[in-house]
């Protein structure tokens, strides 16, 4: 299978997303679909007019990967890349990633068809490496993993976008920033959204959010899980005081 690049390296939303309902959005979900469903439903959202975003790593390790995969074709739901699915484009474009890829958690794809290899491939190449949005709180950053030393939003999009290998590499893979609780904002932006890095509950570094929670170990026994894993699900504009406190409830963290 030949690589296709993202319809675009950045998703620009607008304003009217919020004229027309609420915007959410959620952390790693990994293949925990049907955790994802019950906290649309605990929130009442509304996919004629409210919308979901995500900071990717919809597949692998969870029962229901290539489902949640299929969530980029609801006009209600917007993902950036992950890691993850960057391992499954790697197994597509060569047997020599295959390995890398069943090590972490991607059995899923090789028991799928043929056209349902080829549909999840296809889906995972358009997922953007960040989505850009205009709220009432001012511009809203999402990126899976970090910003690669840019401490200024536009500096970031503008290297993603002209394929700076580095920073994008970074959007999906780094962790630079959270290992150094680098906690200094990051300019021309209100807010990051990311995942990639399991963390105890949602927690922030200046204004950058995180959202990993390690919903896929909820039921499994393991010293890598986080202390109550759950699935995080935040309004993009909730108040950020209200970020850390939140309570788990049914493996779901919902802050609005």
């Amino acid at each position: 299978m030949s690589e296709v690049k993202p319809q675009a390296p950045i998703k620009r939303l607008g304003l009217d997303l919020f004229d027309k309902g609420r915007v959410f959005v959620v952390g790693d979900v990994h293949g925990c679909l049907d955790l994802l469903m019950r906290g649309l439903e605990q929130i009442n959202f509304n996919t004629s007019r409210d919308t979901l975003l995500s900071v990717g790593d919809l597949i692998d390790r969870g029962p229901r990967s290539f489902d949640a995969l299929r969530l980029l074709r609801e006009p209600w739901f917007y993902a950036v890349r992950g890691n993850h699915e960057e391992m499954l484009l790697a197994a597509a474009r060569s047997p020599e990633n295959w390995k890398t890829l069943k090590e972490n958690g991607g059995q899923w794809w090789f028991e799928l068809a043929f056209e349902q290899q080829r549909e999840a491939v296809e889906l995972a190449q358009s997922m953007p490496f960040a989505i850009e949005l205009e709220s009432p709180i001012g511009r809203v950053g999402v990126v899976h993993a970090d910003l690669a030393n840019t401490i200024n939003w536009d500096v970031f999009t503008y290297l993603v976008e002209a394929g700076d290998r580095r920073v994008i590499e970074a959007a999906a893979w780094g962790r630079k920033r959270i290992k150094a609780k680098d906690d200094s904002l990051v300019q021309d932006v209100a807010r990051v959204y990311a995942g990639h890095t399991i963390v105890p509950g949602p927690g922030r570094l200046g204004n950058v959010f995180y959202l990993d929670t390690g919903a896929f170990f909820i039921g499994i026994p393991s010293p890598a899980a986080p202390p109550c894993p759950a699935l995080t699900i935040a309004q993009v504009t909730c108040n950020s005081l209200d970020f850390s406190a939140s309570q788990v409830k049914d493996g779901l963290r919902i802050i609005t």
